[in-house]
């Protein structure tokens, strides 16, 4: 299978509220070589709101251009989750990352409004363990046939413009492709048609 460039990581940013008008301001840091991040993280300090987007690519330019796509399934693996205070969920969107193939502080507020798969509540994620995301119509619509598929991981709260109560948080930690060996990568697989009577599946690799 094609494998992605190493873009994949978090970016992290710092506000005095959350949603559109919290990630309407450049990020305070980014994180694109640990092998584990925090994809999602909402924190209330002091009124001080602390949000993590987590940042995917895969080079999908092997999918043929005439070819249609049926359905494709996002993985990430989730190596920890901590939530006080408060009940969130992880939300898939698309990113739109200035580039495929590196992150900066300036994409933390590049991420898309619609969500591409139905939510993942984060209390009932499974730890040590894959949690993976069937893609509805609108995230097959972002899947690139000429280059990279851009996901982003953001909170609920983030996405609702729901503020956390003060001193509450909500965090998910996933691996990165630069974690030892590749079984436990975010991945995307990607089923595809090219006529009425075949079709392929194949998965990517965010490495």
């Amino acid at each position: 299978s094609p494998f992605a460039d190493a873009a994949d990581g978090q970016v992290s940013g710092t506000s005095g509220t959350v949603g559109a008008t919290g990630r309407s301001s450049t990020g305070s840091s980014r994180d694109k070589t640990s092998a584990t991040v925090n994809a999602v993280q909402v924190q209330n300090d002091t009124a001080t709101y602390y949000i993590d987007h987590g940042y995917l690519t895969f080079d999908t330019s092997s999918i043929p251009d005439g070819a249609t796509v049926i359905s494709a399934e996002l993985g990430v693996y989730v190596n920890s989750k901590i939530e006080s205070g408060l009940s969130a969920s992880m939300c898939v969107v698309e990113s739109l990352q200035a580039s495929a193939t590196d992150l900066a502080t300036t994409d933390f507020p590049l991420v898309g409004t619609t969500e591409l798969a139905t939510r993942k509540v984060i209390s009932g994620l499974s730890t040590a363990a894959y949690t993976t995301y069937a893609l509805n119509a609108s995230g097959l619509a972002v899947i690139s046939k000429t280059g990279f598929t851009k996901l982003a991981l953001v909170s609920s709260k983030d996405f609702d413009n729901s503020a956390p109560s003060l001193a509450t948080y909500s965090i998910v930690n996933i691996n990165c492709t630069e974690q030892t060996g590749t079984s436990k990568d975010p991945y995307l697989t990607v089923v595809y048609s090219l006529d009425r009577s075949t079709s392929d599946s194949w998965a990517w690799s965010d490495s």
